[in-house]
């Protein structure tokens, strides 16, 4: 063999550790933006509880202090869920901000108490059923 063989030979040799590392931090690179997202999934959940115990404590009197802490987040689910579940969820808290208004009407405000009550069962088993397939991908990638 000569010199040149040895050197063509050598940057192949670089060339397939190059690509091997590049594929290795991709990968690393995806499952970092994966945590991140799933990461911002649960603030997102958290915020909803925050909210859902609210209405559950105070019912009558909950205020638009209360239901200003989901404010951005429900906003944000956008990014962060699917379009059925960040519709859901955007529901909610127009429901929740209704009943935070304090209508005059009492036959209105049982109505939106009683969508409140089946809303909050149907987007947290929603939220719940995305954070689990996020983490089942997520261990499958680990």
């Amino acid at each position: 063999m000569d010199t040149s063989t040895w050197i063509a030979t050598l940057s192949f040799l670089v060339a397939l550790l190059a690509a091997i590392y590049a594929r290795w931090a991709s990968f690393e690179a995806k499952r970092s933006n994966d945590l991140a997202f799933h990461t911002n999934k649960i603030e997102i959940y958290k915020e909803f509880l925050v909210l859902k115990y609210a209405i559950l404590q105070r019912e009558e009197n909950i205020s638009y202090e209360d239901t200003k802490k989901f404010y951005f987040s429900h906003l944000y689910s956008e990014f962060f869920f699917f379009f059925q579940t960040h519709n859901k969820i955007k529901q909610y808290f127009d429901t929740c901000f209704d009943i935070a208004g304090k209508p005059i009407d009492a036959s209105w405000l049982d109505e939106l108490k009683k969508k409140e009550k089946e809303l909050v069962a149907e987007v947290e088993q929603m939220i719940k059923r995305e954070l689990k397939i996020a983490v089942k991908r997520r261990n499958w990638l680990v």
